[in-house]
């Protein structure tokens, strides 16, 4: 299922915030195609790969908050949207009917839309922290979101994130190891400098 399929069997009120999508404009350095609505478009196409429900209203759902949370930056003379993830899942949660008829699962695709933005960050998490996360029983949902979840135009979904290295028990020691002499006042020290 495409996004036209599931836009023309979404309720009123939903579209109306899909609408305002495309007047709502992104960070062009991670965003190219600018407009949240042609990523949103992009993202729930490409997702449609993998022939599952779920990942496909999160492709829908994923940056509707950006309508309420998107504002300009002076700073980094961009737009930003810190804190859409909470509310798209605000939005979802309120259509969970309309989710659960499309067949979808509502917590589902409520953790997708929450995690969305954290898998992005992975390499930044505390070992312990990251492996909580990949043995979550529904992480494998937002590792398949990440991979539609880019900027540009491309159709296709890219490869998966090759996770292998960070589950090896070899890893964990050297990654902590490196965690905790940045952690530490006397970092320097410790690595020899």
């Amino acid at each position: 299922m495409k996004f036209n399929e599931i836009y023309n069997h979404t309720p009123r009120k939903l579209k109306i915030i899909i609408d305002k999508c495309k007047s709502i404009k992104q960070n062009p350095i991670w965003h190219p195609e600018i407009f949240v609505y042609i990523h949103t478009q992009l993202v729930t196409d490409r997702l449609s790969v993998y022939n599952d429900i779920n990942l496909i209203l999160a492709g829908l759902f994923h940056d509707l908050g950006k309508v309420k949370s998107t504002v300009w930056d002076e700073e980094k003379k961009s737009w930003t949207a810190h804190g859409h993830e909470d509310e798209s899942a605000k939005i979802m949660n309120h259509f969970k009917y309309w989710v659960e008829e499309m067949g979808g699962n509502p917590e589902i695709v409520e953790f997708i839309i929450k995690n969305h933005m954290r898998i992005k960050y992975l390499d930044d998490f505390r070992f312990q922290e990251k492996m909580r996360f990949l043995n979550e029983p529904l992480f494998d949902y937002v590792h398949k979101f990440a991979s539609a979840d880019f900027g540009g135009t491309d159709l296709e979904c890219k490869p998966l994130q090759d996770l292998s290295k960070i589950e090896d028990p070899k890893y964990a020691d050297e990654y902590e190891e490196e965690y905790e002499c940045a952690d530490n006042d006397n970092w320097e020290d410790q690595i020899g400098i």
